[in-house]
């Protein structure tokens, strides 16, 4: 089955959402894993893209004890300077998105062929290290990619300027000389998963990067307020259990632009919702949070209207949107949602755009929605 794949300038989104699994057959995680990635690949290699220009994964499973058997699958179609990826388990929902299934994928990668001078630098430690724990799986730390932006009409001839996107693994606690979790609550857990980010991030020289996305993931319900991990905003969210038994598990997204970035808060007081943007014109990062209301349909219905407004507040529209991952608590109808997003969509004559929806347990800050929408012009 072919999968909707959105495209902006080099950059491009998929995920298997809406991937149907064979039907009503029952597989095997195993077997699930090479259906979903067999339909991943088909769906990019009919627009030209090989699965070697995926920079980063997330892996949303029902079940972290099939961890390993994931694993021995997903790395048979990545055999060198694999994406980088974050693996949790997920609070598994019913209803037509997630029915019959075992793990969802989201995707992010850069098309190659789009330009001969994009590149890419790959970090893949398997051996023990003293600065940051080995792949505990087919994945890298790191994906460094530098991408040659369009030039403006005063721009020299000569001159090159370039986007530099950093995708990197989550990191949970893990102590590099023994490969265990250490840590005894979900704070000094995250605080040694930051660490491990900054010596990857310090080994690519990217440490002067800025955020463009974070997630933090706990099993717990702790804020995290006193930890700073260097990020203008960081979506926080509560899931049954992490690899290795973790308390706490972070992901970053960092980038640099030709033009200096920015941080913009939009707020709606009525509804008590508020838009964090970062990013420019070339890439931005919009994480969209609700909270309140005991009407659902009546929330979802404002937050999307809220989402739309701040968009074009920020200089983008719908055309513009490479990727929406919206994370999905226990109250919140995810029929309800798609419902809204599908007449947003076909309202704004959008053919496709990555949507991703991620049922999780709550939110530690108390919000009742949230959502991270990735967006560009490349003109």
């Amino acid at each position: 089955m072919r999968l909707d794949v959105t495209q902006i300038g080099p950059l491009f989104a998929c995920n298997s959402t809406k991937l149907e699994v064979l039907g009503s057959l029952s597989l095997s995680i195993e077997q699930e894993v090479a259906w979903t990635f067999r339909s991943i690949e088909h769906s990019l290699s009919a627009l030209n893209i090989h699965m070697s220009s995926i920079a980063h994964i997330n892996v949303y499973v029902q079940n972290i004890s099939e961890f390993a058997q994931m694993n021995a699958i997903y790395g048979k179609f990545f055999i060198s300077a694999p994406p980088t990826r974050a693996t949790v388990q997920v609070r598994w929902a019913e209803g037509k998105y997630f029915s019959g299934k075992r793990l969802l994928i989201d995707c992010l990668g850069v098309n190659h062929s789009f330009s001969s001078d994009i590149r890419k630098k790959n970090l893949h430690v398997q051996s023990i290290s003293k600065w940051a724990p080995a792949c505990i799986g087919p994945y890298a730390q790191a994906n460094v990619l530098r991408l040659p932006v369009p030039k403006k009409a005063n721009d020299d001839e000569d001159t090159k300027a370039y986007l530099e996107l950093v995708t990197l693994a989550g990191q949970i606690a893990l102590e590099p000389f023994i490969m265990k979790v250490e840590g005894g609550t979900a704070h000094s857990q995250l605080e040694m998963g930051f660490r491990h980010q900054l010596a990857v991030e310090k080994a690519l020289q990217v440490n002067s990067f800025d955020t463009l996305l974070q997630v933090i993931y706990t099993t717990t319900s702790d804020k995290f307020t006193q930890i700073d991990t260097q990020s203008s905003y960081r979506t926080q969210i509560t899931l049954p259990a992490l690899p290795r038994g973790a308390l706490s598990e972070i992901q970053s997204v960092l980038f640099k632009v030709p033009s200096p970035s920015a941080y913009h808060e939009l707020h709606s007081p009525s509804r008590q919702m508020c838009c964090h943007m970062t990013g420019s014109s070339l890439l931005s990062a919009l994480s969209i949070t609700a909270t309140g209301s005991s009407d659902m349909e009546s929330l979802v219905a404002d937050y999307i209207q809220f989402a739309m407004s701040s968009l074009l507040e920020v200089g983008f529209s719908m055309t513009d949107v490479l990727s929406w991952k919206i994370f999905c608590p226990p109250h919140l109808d995810h029929v309800i949602l798609g419902g809204c997003l599908e007449s947003i969509l076909n309202a704004a004559k959008v053919d496709s755009v990555s949507i991703c929806y991620v049922p999780i347990v709550s939110f530690p800050r108390g919000n009742s929605l949230e959502s991270q929408i990735l967006c560009s012009k490349w003109s």
